[in-house]
């Protein structure tokens, strides 16, 4: 799986893994297929992440699906929004669990990005960590 871009999990587990080390401070992860939430952060958050390839619905229109499964054991998702061909994050959202626990699927599309604005992070840290893991591969 690590070394298969095209795996379906590479971007849910090896690049989003590299990826919570370097937006949280003090991560505790737990193991592939912990039930609930993958990590805990320094300030003692069960956080789930959650990572979509980009979904063109329409020449104009592009959205992103995460699985939340009806999640409520955790405190957060994090969401990252990418476009896989270019191995490029497009948006990082961590949003609250009791916003998103109810839904088995979370569709954000362009149109709606900014129904998710308040919980949207910076992706400095995230592009320069993609970036990194680009050169890894070349």
């Amino acid at each position: 799986m690590s070394e298969n871009k095209e795996c379906s999990q590479y971007l849910g587990i090896v690049v989003a893994e590299k990826i919570l080390s370097k937006v949280f401070k003090h991560v505790e992860r737990f193991p592939l297929h912990n039930h609930g939430y993958d990590f805990i952060c320094g300030k003692g958050f069960k956080i789930d992440v959650k990572s979509s390839d980009v979904i063109q619905r329409t020449k104009n229109s592009q959205q992103w699906q995460f699985d939340i499964r009806k999640n409520k054991e955790c405190d957060f998702f994090l969401c990252i929004a990418f476009d896989r061909s270019e191995l490029k994050p497009l948006k990082l959202w961590l949003i609250p669990s009791r916003i998103v626990s109810h839904l088995e699927t979370l569709s954000i599309g362009q149109s709606r990005f900014s129904k998710w604005s308040q919980w949207e992070q910076p992706l400095d840290k995230v592009v320069a960590c993609c970036d990194s893991m680009k050169g890894d591969s070349s």
